[in-house]
């Protein structure tokens, strides 16, 4: 699960092929009255009866946005896991013979179970006025990876070539935005509205988004920076759909492709997982989060000026590696908007594939 409010000391002999960290934002107020509304969990081995083997697993991360986007983060991070499991059992029941046979329309049947995963708690969600989530996972069964996506935290596959030590992103997902053509006609279809983004002000760094924008009960304006999401009822009347968008990859093609690339044996190349909140994303080009995480997982060589205040004994790993990333994009934020005095909540969680 996510690691909340706490810096998380190193154990020797934990499970380094996996890390999970997240670091809540500052949106104005007291610093010690500020709500984490990132959630993450992984889950490994996730299991899903006969389809499954000892590798596979479930990475799941929850961006809630609003006034109480961390009850619709936490309801999709507590229920997803086993709602997805119970759909799957039932969309393919229990084989008698090879655990792969019979199941010739698996991959149909699992981007389904998530696809209404996803609907029902966003159904659940509706009550939850102002306020929904993002949605990224991570699913691996089999040799098969499925991405799943809604809003605009993103996941990523990593590669790494041990003999060359050279890593890189085999695939990351699309960001769902408003002004994309598609989603902005959808929206517009649906009586919703448009807004593009504005000009970059002075001295502010980063990107501002397009947005959808809705009318609360209360009377205030929402302005939604994705156009997909779990939750926002407001929103959702208005073309903001839960339906994630989802790309199956095979592990073993990433494996032959990026081993033909570089011209190196398949056995000399490793693949690993990643999800992450937009507050790592705004800051941290998808090849830097790379290179960082795969010095840990695999180099174990710590790259040069990285920061070092988890404790312990200094070892460079993916938990030290997700804090580093975390502590670099929280100083951009602040460079980036000197005069704006903003911190998203940042998350990110990595699972060795290969």
């Amino acid at each position: 699960g996510a690691v909340m409010g706490k810096k998380i000391p190193i154990v020797a002999g934990v499970d380094d092929s996996v890390a999970v960290l997240t670091r809540h934002g500052y949106k104005g107020g007291l610093p010690g009255g500020q709500i984490n509304q990132d959630r993450v969990v992984v889950v490994s081995p996730y299991l899903l009866g006969d389809i499954s083997t000892p590798n596979d697993f479930l990475m799941s991360l929850f961006d809630g946005h609003g006034e109480r986007g961390e009850v619709t983060s936490q309801l999709a991070v507590s229920t997803f896991p086993h709602l997805l499991a119970t759909k799957v059992a039932a969309s393919l029941p229990a084989n008698a013979g090879s655990p792969r046979e019979g199941h010739a329309d698996e991959i149909v049947k699992l981007k389904e179970a998530a696809t209404e995963a996803y609907g029902e708690i966003d159904a659940q969600a509706a009550q939850i006025s102002g306020a929904g989530a993002t949605a990224t996972s991570v699913l691996r069964v089999g040799d098969r990876l499925y991405y799943i996506n809604t809003g605009d935290s993103q996941s990523f596959l990593g590669t790494y070539v041990k003999s060359t030590k050279q890593s890189g992103v085999a695939f990351i997902t699309a960001e769902h935005k408003p002004h994309l053509p598609e989603e902005k006609a959808r929206i517009e279809r649906m009586g919703g509205q448009v807004m593009m983004p504005p000009i970059t002000p002075p001295g502010m760094k980063i990107k501002l988004s397009s947005r959808v924008l809705a009318l609360l009960p209360n009377g205030m304006q929402l302005g939604l920076a994705m156009s997909r999401s779990i939750g926002d009822p407001e929103a959702g009347r208005l073309g903001v759909i839960p339906t994630p968008e989802i790309t199956v990859l095979s592990v073993e093609e990433v494996r032959a492709q990026t081993a033909a690339k570089a011209g190196v044996d398949v056995a000399d190349v490793e693949l690993f997982a990643v999800v992450a909140s937009d507050g790592i994303y705004d800051h941290i080009e998808p090849d830097e989060i790379a290179t960082t995480l795969a010095s840990a997982l695999y180099g174990n060589t710590k790259p040069a000026g990285v920061m070092n205040t988890l404790g312990g004994d200094g070892d460079w790993s993916p938990l030290r590696a997700c804090e580093h990333l975390i502590m670099t994009a929280s100083e951009r934020w602040l460079e980036r908007m000197p005069d704006h005095a903003y911190r998203d909540d940042i998350s990110i969680a990595v699972k060795s594939v290969i």
